[in-house]
């Protein structure tokens, strides 16, 4: 008789170092999105103070916005990755002060 139990199909040694790699894959990928996050969030400021050097306001929001909800989804993830928090510890704070400067701007020009 065939034994279909899971510890039958899968050799438990080997269980073990699969979850091994999976976790070390999945941490990878959560170090590697949370900096493509932050470069996206440093991109789409750029680009919003871009649109506003050009009196775009609507590009110049939309832009804001991005940066805002990319911000929100790094402080979401970010602590799960307490390795690289803190190493990102002082480009966020350097980008939070950008965007609260960029906020600043933007209610003064629509204040107009």
């Amino acid at each position: 008789m065939r034994e279909h139990t899971i510890a039958a199909w899968c050799k438990i040694s080997n269980w073990d170092d699969e979850l091994q790699a999976l976790q070390t894959r999945t941490t990878h990928n959560l170090r590697q999105f949370l900096h493509t996050e932050l470069r996206t969030c440093v991109l789409s400021l750029e680009m919003a103070r871009l649109h506003l050097d050009q009196n775009n306001l609507g590009a110049a929001q939309q832009e804001y916005s991005v940066t805002e909800r990319g911000l929100s989804t790094i402080d979401h993830f970010l602590p799960r990755a307490p390795e690289v928090a803190e190493k990102m510890d002082s480009p966020l704070k350097e980008l939070r002060k950008s965007l609260a400067d960029l906020a600043s701007e933007l209610a003064l020009v629509t204040q107009r």
